[in-house]
């Protein structure tokens, strides 16, 4: 019997910074417990802000848009993913 192959799925929000991944279920919350160890509200790109997925990936919003509609968690294809769009 064949193995089902389970999708990827966007399972946190996420943000890179300084070398480690913070997660979180929004990245506005996830910034700001950053901002809180540096001291001061430090520019975080936009391409550092992504999502995890289920395999522990660490991927931008551009490309978790489209990992969620491949998996089924959106109903259309985001071309820049939110945290509001798949929770």
């Amino acid at each position: 019997m064949a193995e089902e192959i389970k999708p990827t799925l966007i399972i946190d929000a996420a943000v890179q910074y300084n070398g480690r991944v913070y997660i979180g279920k929004r990245h506005v919350v996830i910034m700001r417990q950053i901002w809180e160890e540096a001291g001061e509200e430090i520019h975080i790109s936009q391409l550092d802000q992504g999502f995890l997925t289920s395999g522990g990936k660490f991927v931008n919003r551009f490309q978790a848009g489209v990992i969620a509609f491949r998996a089924g968690q959106t109903k259309t294809r985001k071309q820049e993913l939110l945290s509001e769009d798949v929770w």
